[in-house]
């Protein structure tokens, strides 16, 4: 047990003192470039650090990956919405259970046989984990068909508004069962979206658009399809990234066709009897069909680069695209306000991507990806992440050599004595801090430096 600098003696003699002044240093951590250590409730903010960081980014093939691919993915949403109007006010053709009954059927006969001719795969996925997709296409199968619904029974204003709760939704169940952490940066990108889905809602009360049959029902489906769509959006992402894309595919396909067959004999049996089958509406149907098979195709690649809430808040400018369509089908009033619906979802989506969330679930799959692709980066000659040096410890430098005392000297030195010499307990501090401290100790005639 050592012996605090300060102590008393019990002795005769007088305390020792030094002429030694020490002085301490503490050294701040500083995290390094590629560390990120922010919090959800950090408040400092540095505008042109800001900028430059949001410029970076702009820089990198990723950020224009994820914007292109998520418009790409709002036309096809486009293309799906427009195929169901112009079925329902032109032909008089409503069976929305249908019109996704064929997507499903083309992902099974897509991708199930990657799982059906390899029985390693499928045995992998029989069990727990099946029961699992069945319930997702459930889900993803009703919320299909309750938007669609809605559409009957109330106004495009009201589903619209809906819908957006798809993204709070998503937020929250990622929040719990992925564990991710969210930013201040984020929320701000959520919130400039919703304004553009203002603006547009606004736009879309000009058009004055008739009610609907039974409001309250009409808006019960669509928070209810939007909740679906949250918890289906929030399995997809988790599946393509601890899975594959493929698995999540095709057993979606599989067991959707199965669930949707089903619910299109039961309700939608005489409406496809009835209707006046021609080459127009076969089309509108294959149309509709593709739509939903590249939506389905190309979301989970869009997940396994993002997550859910990016995919939501870019198929916020679908509504955008159905304006310019229905401009010359539908003959919607002009309105400024669609363009500055899409120009602040857009930046809100900008904002969005300024950092990306923190995400504590590890996804074997990515990290195996991201091993493979150091390593081919290697391989071809490229130059490997660098890494910060290691910490090394600071040198121990070795006790100092007292003298033997002698009978004729006391065994401390006196107060006048200008021999410079310290007794080893007086140069031994012990420090317990998760800082660095550096101790200089300047000998008033030596000059020497003491470092512990």
């Amino acid at each position: 047990m050592s012996r605090p600098i300060s102590g008393r003696h019990t002795n005769n003699f007088d305390p020792p003192t030094s002429n030694y002044n020490i002085t301490a240093h503490v050294d701040v951590y500083q995290p390094q470039n590629n560390e990120d250590i922010s919090c959800f409730g950090s408040c400092k903010f540095e505008p042109k650090r800001a900028c430059e960081n949001m410029w970076a980014r702009m820089h990198t093939w990723r950020f224009w990956k994820i914007i292109l691919l998520g418009q790409f993915l709002a036309l096809t949403i486009c293309g799906t919405a427009v195929c169901s109007q112009v079925l329902q006010a032109k032909h008089g053709v409503d069976a929305p259970t249908a019109q996704s009954f064929m997507n499903y059927l083309a992902l099974a006969v897509v991708y199930m046989p990657f799982f059906v001719f390899r029985p390693k795969r499928l045995h992998a996925v029989l069990g727990w984990r099946s029961l699992g997709y069945f319930f997702v296409a459930l889900a993803d199968v009703e919320a299909n068909y309750l938007l669609v619904k809605a559409y009957q029974y109330t106004t495009l204003t009201s589903v619209q508004l809906l819908d957006c709760i798809t993204i709070p939704a998503v937020m929250i169940l990622s929040r719990i069962f992925l564990k991710v952490h969210y930013r201040i940066v984020h929320l701000a990108g959520v919130i400039i979206c919703m304004s553009g889905v203002g603006a547009l809602i606004a736009a879309d009360a000009q058009n004055n658009h008739a009610p609907g049959q039974n409001p309250i029902l009409g808006d019960m489906y669509a928070l209810i399809g939007a909740t679906l769509y949250a918890v289906t959006n929030v399995a997809q992402e988790y599946s393509v990234k601890y899975f594959t894309r493929l698995e999540f595919l095709g057993l979606i396909g599989f067991f959707g066709s199965f669930i949707g067959g089903v619910q299109l004999i039961i309700l939608e049996r005489k409406q496809l009897v009835l209707a006046e089958w021609n080459p127009e509406i076969i089309g509108l149907f294959i149309a509709f069909g593709i739509c939903m098979f590249l939506l389905y195709s190309l979301a989970p690649v869009y997940m396994r680069m993002s997550s859910a809430t990016t995919f939501n808040l870019s198929i916020l400018t679908a509504d955008f695209y159905v304006f310019i369509f229905g401009l010359a089908l539908f003959h919607f009033k002009f309105s400024a306000l669609y363009v500055v619906s899409f120009c602040l979802v857009v930046v809100g989506i900008t904002v969005y991507h300024y950092k990306d969330p923190v995400i504590k679930t590890v996804y074997p799959k990515l990290v195996k990806k991201d091993k493979n692709a150091t390593a081919s980066a290697s391989g071809k000659g490229l130059p490997p992440p660098t890494l910060p040096p290691p910490t090394l410890p600071p040198p121990t430098l070795p006790p100092p050599t007292l003298p033997i005392p002698t009978s004729s000297s006391p065994p401390f030195p006196n107060n006048n004595s200008n021999s410079g010499m310290v007794t080893a307990a007086e140069k031994s501090v012990t420090i317990s801090s998760p800082t660095q401290v550096k101790f200089h100790s300047q000998a008033a005639n030596s000059g020497n430096d003491t470092q512990v």
